[in-house]
């Protein structure tokens, strides 16, 4: 007698939020901490169809907004048996969707929002490195 194959029912419900994981193709990236690093990003966003974005983890994730070639029109997959393995794999049982009230800390889609960011960024620590200064000429009185 054949075994019966027990399938672990998938917890996600892909078809209601339309597959959007099949949607881009994502990849974490150094975070930046230069200009020129941020200079990098900028450079990235500058392309149509890209993204970056800040995960809640505080990742840096590059992001190419292109729609897997194997969906339908209603976007279920037309290779789902012979899907690649890592469709198969994810999400992990064990992790949640990324669509699925997993939102980002910051998601940047223009130049000018990463020259934003960085300009802030880069406010913040002179303002606490003139703070340190300031501390430890007052501890020197």
């Amino acid at each position: 007698m054949a075994k019966s194959i027990q399938v672990k029912k998938n917890i996600h419900d892909c078809p209601k939020c339309k597959s959007q994981c099949c949607k881009s193709v994502t990849i974490e990236i150094d975070t930046p901490h230069s200009k020129k690093d941020f200079d990098e990003i900028k450079w990235f966003v500058l392309h149509e169809n890209v993204i970056v974005y800040i995960d809640t983890e505080r990742k840096w994730n590059l992001e190419f907004v292109s729609p897997c070639k194997a969906l339908d029109k209603n976007g279920l997959c037309t290779i789902y048996k012979d899907r690649p393995i890592i469709c198969r794999l994810y999400p992990k049982s064990d992790e949640s969707c990324v669509f699925e009230d997993n939102p980002c800390r910051k998601i940047f889609t223009k130049a000018e929002e990463v020259t934003a960011y960085f300009d802030k960024k880069k406010a913040r620590r002179t303002k606490k490195r003139l703070a340190k200064k300031e501390k430890l000429r007052l501890a020197e009185k």
